[in-house]
């Protein structure tokens, strides 16, 4: 497998914007006008690998990639279509994005002449969805979706709290999931009803989750990194736990002293606000 490049180009476009949907979509449990349940909406999509344990691209990942596709098509709406039909300078929202992030791809007005189309000829906006759904078959949107995945998570990852709330949601659908229903594939990642097996956290999580809290237990604020210590035992230990629907996920990992994991055992513990100053 081809190893990955360590550095990544961020241009910020819009990414706040993702967050800030997802951050509240999280917060509220996901109940929108698009769905009554997304995190179930979610986790049916993505069946066949929301739990696989400690995939590079997380269920946080696959989670925003979800989210960032409805938000493309829930932006488009009758208004769009005429503002396209009325003004030919208009440019979609998703060829500014693909462009921005050089992505190459036909734009929507060389599309519909493909289609034998002609702009003053579009009467429903369903058109600009099939035109989605082009980007997205050919790929130029799988692309776009990963980099705002990309972007997101690593805005997302800092913040302990809302890596709680989003693991919370997701275990408290994990825990639905009858053993009896899974297929030969799934059954080996179960221990029983609602409940993972226990796996080894790969090296890549471990390091990803001790540089995220910088060395420093979140909860008690120890200093386990090493550096100026010589009590520096540490344990990556599941923010949800196994036993209440917790994932093997690098997104459900936090860091803790031997004393604080020890206390904790099987139980839950909100995750720590208090984060150390850059300077």
């Amino acid at each position: 497998m081809q190893k990955q490049h360590p550095f990544f180009c961020m241009e910020y476009y819009d990414t706040y914007e993702f967050v800030s949907v997802i951050h509240d979509l999280v917060e509220n449990g996901f109940e929108s006008s698009w769905y009554y349940d997304g995190f179930e909406d979610f986790i049916e999509q993505h069946i066949s690998s929301v739990f696989r344990p400690f995939q590079k691209f997380s269920i946080l990942h696959q989670f925003i990639s979800f989210v960032s596709y409805e938000l493309f098509k829930e932006e488009v709406d009758d208004s769009v279509l005429d503002i396209i039909v009325r003004d030919s300078d208009c440019v979609l929202w998703v060829n500014k994005a693909l462009k921005i992030y050089k992505i190459p791809h036909m734009d929507f007005r060389e599309w519909l002449a493909k289609q034998s189309l002609s702009i003053a000829s579009l009467e429903h906006e369903s058109v600009i969805l099939d035109y989605y759904a082009y980007l997205y078959e050919k790929g130029p949107l799988i692309d776009l979706l990963e980099i705002y995945s990309n972007e997101a998570f690593y805005i997302l990852f800092l913040n302990r709290h809302f890596l709680y709330q989003f693991n919370k949601q997701i275990s408290l659908r994990t825990t639905k999931v009858r053993f009896s229903d899974l297929t030969q594939n799934s059954k080996h990642l179960f221990r029983k009803d609602g409940i993972l097996r226990r796996v080894n956290i790969p090296m890549w999580a471990r390091k990803a989750v001790f540089y995220r809290d910088r060395g420093i237990r979140s909860h008690c604020q120890k200093d386990i990194s090493g550096l100026i210590n010589i009590h520096n035992a540490k344990h990556f230990d599941h923010i949800i736990p196994l036993a209440c629907g917790g994932l093997n996920d690098v997104s459900n990992l936090q860091l803790l002293c031997e004393t604080c994991n020890l206390q904790k055992k099987d139980n839950e513990i909100q995750a720590s606000k208090t984060y150390e100053k850059w300077y």
